[in-house]
């Protein structure tokens, strides 16, 4: 039998996968939530999909909004015996990359952009940004004859961090939470 670790790293690719064929059907992805948890009573694994209208995060206000409400998808987790073990923040994004040693233009918006397939993984000890690159080379057909696009994903090894610090509203989510229930546990 799998132990955690295995369905960790199982989750993680299965993630990575579901969201290039989502890429590839639609064009396109608006932001996905994604937990791995673990069923305290049947000690059975379970997938948490949530999927997030893109519209709904078009301005900062709706952001910061969003980011208050994660935290209450893993108390009712709790509450109904899941104990999450994984969670996941999966979106497209327009990367700007510069290079410190070459001039940087006044406006960031100046720099060369690429499309990226973004995805953290955090669990309670670690937390992981998986950057890749999305290439689109054309069309084909799926297995209805219908056309989506031939979408394959580059893994930027300069791009990716692993241990440091992820940034931003919705990165360390699921660390911060979890730090923050051990320590009202260590408080009783």
């Amino acid at each position: 039998m799998k132990n955690d670790s295995e369905f960790i790293d199982a989750f993680k690719s299965d993630v990575i996968h579901n969201m290039t064929m989502s890429l590839a059907r639609n064009g396109g992805l608006d932001p996905m939530i994604n937990v791995l948890a673990k069923n305290t009573v049947e000690k059975e694994f379970t997938v948490l999909i949530v999927p997030i209208p893109g519209d709904a995060l078009k301005n900062v206000g709706n952001k910061e909004a969003f980011a208050e409400i994660i935290p209450m998808l893993f108390d009712e987790m709790f509450k109904n015996d899941l104990e999450p073990l994984c969670y996941s923040w999966s979106s497209e994004a327009w990367l700007r990359k510069g290079n410190e040693t070459e001039y940087i233009p006044n406006n960031w918006q100046d720099l060369p952009k690429i499309e990226v397939l973004m995805t953290t993984f955090e669990t309670k000890d670690s937390s992981i940004m998986d950057i890749h690159v999305i290439k689109r080379e054309g069309k084909m057909a799926d297995e209805n004859g219908d056309l989506i696009d031939c979408i394959s994903l580059e893994k930027d090894p300069e791009l990716n961090m692993a241990g440091g610090t992820i940034e931003g509203r919705f990165g360390n989510v699921f660390k911060t939470y979890m730090e923050k229930r051990q320590e009202n546990k260590d408080d009783k």
